[in-house]
């Protein structure tokens, strides 16, 4: 299966390594496409569970509900790309704590 075969002449992010801090409204959709285009690699950060009110609002739909963020975001991953390489941390993000690799890029 050749997902990103529109595009792959633009751009490869496949050897990218994202890291998704909140897997909410934002985090989710964000992950989502860079899933479709091409991105295998991520860590997902989040320690909610998907609420009736999240569907509105996210990536996620009415049978997440009750799983957490991380988990449901990370099948919705593989369901796009099953070469995604996803790892999930269910737990508050923490200013103090170092979560991108050394020689990342940071924003």
């Amino acid at each position: 299966m050749n997902i990103t075969g529109r595009y792959s002449g633009l751009f490869d992010i496949s050897d990218a390594n994202f890291q998704i801090l909140g897997c909410g409204g934002i985090g989710s959709y964000t992950a989502i496409n860079l899933a479709k285009m091409g991105g295998v690699n991520f860590n997902l950060y989040d320690m909610d569970t998907v609420e009736d009110v999240n569907v509105g609002v996210s990536a996620f739909g009415i049978s997440d509900i009750n799983y957490y963020k991380v988990g449901a975001l990370s099948a919705a991953i593989q369901n796009i790309n099953p070469k995604a390489k996803i790892n999930t941390y269910h737990k508050p993000f923490d200013k103090d704590v170092n979560y991108f690799p050394k020689g990342e890029f940071r924003p």
